[in-house]
């Protein structure tokens, strides 16, 4: 006829090769991927009264969809029943329309029929999509959960890092006895031996194992096998620490916090001189009872620390005792031959000598004697005592 191809011959051309879409008439999908994937039945045209091969279609008309009801108290999500989102976290913070329940007008039984089919599929995705949001907030509420928990181990490490780096600030970690010695008006000192046993924390191995490595860590040449570390005095003077503090912040007002950092320096003397100094700190050239050893200073009129053990032994005179001083170089003058006797150069608080192994300190609040190294000739193999 010339009317046009009948709507049974409509619905017999959309048959393809493709499985048929799940959802049917009612697919809310927008992929085309999806359209390649699956056909859809084209009713355009179909009425209720409309039938193929004397089977009447009425039954495969969808109903009108109730309006879609939203699943949670959330904020819509922007995409509404289209969204395409995977991720369980989006569900967890947007809500998403669910379709409200079909009823049939026509009152018939559809028992078995398409319509049947699509709505059980229907409710499948439903309960499915409500699953997944349920999942999507429980998942939500453990990493919240899991972020507390990481927060308030981040402070407390933070909180015991901070307490250790005050103690450390403050002439590190307190021995036993320490804070009364420093409330005292004389000086204390506290023998440290080796231990074999690893006690971690340990105040007195921490000062122990701290002065015996720097010994030995620029201890060269033959000596370095030769000599041995028996014991080591911990130096607490009230009156000197006060100074060196006091000289400490204020370096660190003039300069900046990165030049009130200290060194640790070795000073050779003779063996009457060493506890004298510890109690009453150091003096340097034009201080009342100074007398100066060797010469007047290659590299200016101050007191000359060596961070190599070996260069500083040479002004020991044959003892067997070394002190070992935290000292306050700040901003260093770096000299490239000798200025013999001459005093500190302007805008500089130290010296240093061309060969970077005298370090001329000419502020004696910026040193801190802090121990006393007792060693001996290495004789036989080593044993704790």
């Amino acid at each position: 006829m010339a009317d046009g191809p009948s709507p049974a011959k409509k619905v017999k051309d959309d048959s393809t090769s493709l499985p048929h879409c799940p959802y049917g008439a009612k697919c809310y999908r927008k992929n085309p991927k999806h359209f390649e994937e699956f056909q859809h039945p084209k009713l355009v045209g179909i009425t209720a009264d409309s039938s193929v091969d004397g089977i009447s279609l009425a039954k495969s008309i969808p109903d009108t969809p109730a309006p879609p009801v939203l699943d949670s108290s959330l904020p819509p999500c922007k995409y509404g029943g289209n969204c395409y989102r995977k991720n369980l976290l989006h569900f967890a913070e947007f809500s998403h329309p669910v379709s409200g329940p079909s009823t049939n007008k026509s009152g018939s039984d559809k028992s078995g029929s398409d319509t049947d089919i699509l709505d059980s599929d229907e409710d499948k995705a439903k309960t499915e999509r409500k699953e997944l949001i349920q999942r999507a907030i429980e998942e939500k509420i453990r990493l919240q959960q899991e972020l507390e928990d990481a927060k308030k181990i981040v402070a407390e490490k933070d909180k015991e890092l901070s307490q250790l780096q005050k103690q450390l600030n403050n002439g590190l970690l307190m021995l036993e006895g320490e804070k009364e010695a420093l409330t005292k008006d004389t000086t204390t000192y506290f023998p440290l031996y080796p231990e074999r046993a690893y006690k971690e924390g340990s105040a007195s191995q921490i000062h122990f194992r701290l002065a015996e490595s720097q010994f030995y860590r620029l201890l060269t040449g033959d000596a370095s096998a030769t000599i041995r570390v028996l014991k080591v005095d911990y130096v607490v003077s009230p009156k000197v620490v006060k100074n060196f503090r006091q000289c400490q912040e204020k370096l660190k007002k003039t300069r900046g916090e990165s030049f009130s950092y200290p060194i640790l320096g070795f000073h050779g003397t003779d063996q009457k001189n060493i506890r004298p100094i510890c109690e009453n700190g150091f003096k340097a050239p034009g201080d009342k009872g100074f007398k100066h050893k060797t010469d007047s200073g290659w590299y200016g009129a101050g007191v000359y620390f060596s961070e190599f053990t070996k260069y500083s032994m040479a002004y020991i005179s044959g003892c067997t005792e070394i002190m070992l001083c935290q000292i306050l170089p700040g901003k260093v003058y770096m000299c490239s031959g000798l200025i013999t006797g001459s005093s500190l150069k302007d805008g500089y608080d130290s010296h240093m000598s061309p060969c970077k192994k005298e370090v001329v300190i000419f502020d004696t609040a910026a040193i801190l004697p802090c121990y006393i190294i007792y060693f001996e000739q290495a004789i036989g193999e080593f044993s704790y005592t």
